[in-house]
């Protein structure tokens, strides 16, 4: 029996078949903007768990910025948007053909300028990873990442 498709709540996706093997999420060029304040900047999370997915969405939303969810399956994340990001949440631990270094180099190639917070559950940032990010933050501190969001992009 197939499982059934389950709706994001975030504005502008699609259902998402938790069977498939591809990415299915909104599109890449719409973004959410927050409402906590007028910005332009704007955050790509990368993610294959959709609820992290949400929930990055709605920290970075109230901190006030706009963000596009890129759900990473077994595919791999294809396409980027090609709008200006200015910073990128990436998961380590993606269920995904493409690591998160590969996508991080990825992310490096097109997005130079953009700062890279990688997000894990791990103590320190992988040796593999580390030369395509800007900043480790460790998973269950909110606090953390808004602030490592807000010195990121508060100059910009």
């Amino acid at each position: 029996m197939s499982q059934p498709h389950r709706a994001l709540r975030t504005p502008g996706v699609e259902s998402l078949s938790l069977t498939g093997l591809h990415i299915l999420l909104r599109d890449p060029h719409c973004f959410v903007k927050g409402s906590a304040m007028a910005t332009s900047q704007r955050v790509l999370i990368l993610d294959d768990d959709p609820t992290h997915l949400e929930i990055y969405g709605m920290m970075v939303e109230r901190a006030g910025f706009e963000f596009a969810p890129v759900l990473v399956r077994f595919s791999g994340p294809d396409p980027f948007p090609d709008s200006t990001i200015d910073l990128v949440l990436l998961d380590y631990r993606l269920n995904s053909v493409k690591t998160a270094p590969e996508i991080a180099q990825q992310l490096r190639s097109k997005f130079p300028q953009a700062p890279i917070i990688l997000l894990s559950d791990l103590w320190s940032p992988p040796a593999d990873v580390a030369p395509y990010i800007t900043q480790f933050v460790r998973k269950g501190d909110p606090a953390k990442l808004l602030d490592v969001l807000r010195s990121h992009l508060s100059g910009k």
